[in-house]
């Protein structure tokens, strides 16, 4: 038996309620397959198998189906991905050469002198440029990499469903 429950983010919650002869048991699908164990759903197939609801393996399996993106979409936003981080390394790059500059036009100035002072404003907002530069290109790669791990994780979940039956 599965419900499907308003989580109140951006869409529905599914739950996989799995009935023994005593008792049941509830997946919160979303969470359980969130922790991205493929030992702890070889070991939900085996439950279910086991349990007197074995139509639960159909449902996961269409579960994970759904959070599979189509191959067109993923490769898509796996390129959108791939070049937000190209440009934010461009960026970052720039804006170092930018800041380089800058501190060796501030070198040339006594400290605390009025032209230092200007120049070192100036240094103080390329460096926080180049810091917004290279946090986005981490979050980028970071996406990138996730991105793709989930979808060979869902791949391996469904092979694990396929064996199961």
């Amino acid at each position: 038996m599965v419900s499907r429950h308003d989580t109140g983010k951006e869409g529905k919650n599914m739950d996989l309620i799995i009935k023994y002869d005593r008792g049941s048991m509830v997946v919160h699908l979303e969470q359980f397959l969130g922790m991205r164990s493929t030992a702890k759903v070889k070991k939900l197939v085996k439950v279910i198998q086991a349990s007197s609801t074995p139509d639960c393996l159909e449902q996961l399996q269409r579960f994970v189906e759904e959070q599979i993106t189509p191959e067109a979409q993923y490769q898509a936003d796996l390129k959108a991905t791939a070049n937000m981080a190209v440009d934010a390394r461009t960026r970052e790059k720039e804006q170092a050469e930018v800041l380089e500059k800058a501190v060796a036009e501030r070198k040339r100035y006594k400290k605390k002198s009025p032209p230092y002072e200007e120049w070192n404003k100036k240094v103080k907002q390329y460096r926080e440029n180049v810091s917004r530069s290279r946090l986005c290109y981490r979050s980028s790669i970071q996406k990138f990499n996730r991105m793709q791990k989930e979808r060979e994780f869902f791949r391996k979940v469904l092979e694990i469903i396929a064996q199961g039956r």
